[in-house]
């Protein structure tokens, strides 16, 4: 079993500390990247490129693919009504900006891709933000898989405090 960080801007770097952190309690971690540029990051911190999905690499299957696969990809994920693939492009500052063929082909590449890497790596738990399209298409993934898909959030009062909320159940 392991665990599944997704990359972020913000979140990355400290998702990296407690990474190394349950890798040294013993525990499987692997990566979900939204971007090469955090990939390689990942890689000079010594983390295997295996254990990297990068969907990146799938590049060139969501630029051919028409929005008819995509629709066809997408549809086991959206099994659930709670979010729909054209949400996810409605909510995503970047996907929102793209041809509707083009985002949707994203997200059926994002969620094929994340859900393969999750069953060879047998994530139990995917950790991350649910913000942007890449990482709600986790949640999806997480949803459809019977996975917790954890949150970080952040409280001051009444002092400091973080802690991780399952945004799937």
């Amino acid at each position: 079993m392991a665990i599944a960080f997704l990359c972020n801007k913000d979140l990355t770097v400290p998702f990296e500390a407690a990474a190394r952190r349950m890798q040294a309690q013993g525990e499987a971690v692997v990566w979900l990247s939204p971007s090469t540029r955090w990939t390689n990051w990942l890689v000079a911190r010594g983390w295997p490129r295996a254990a990297i999905d990068n969907l990146p690499d799938h590049r060139r299957v969501w630029e051919t693919m028409s929005e008819a696969q995509a629709r066809d990809r997408l549809a086991p994920f959206e099994a659930e009504p709670t979010m729909m693939a054209n949400n996810i492009v409605r909510m995503c500052r970047g996907l929102v900006r793209r041809p509707p063929a083009r985002a949707l082909a994203y997200l059926a590449v994002a969620a094929t891709s994340i859900d393969r890497f999750c069953s060879d790596a047998d994530v139990e738990v995917i950790i991350g933000e649910a913000t942007w399209g890449f990482e709600l298409t986790a949640w999806l993934v997480a949803q459809k898989r019977g996975i917790a898909h954890l949150n970080m959030v952040r409280t001051r009062l009444p002092n400091d405090r973080s802690c991780l909320v399952d945004a799937v159940r």
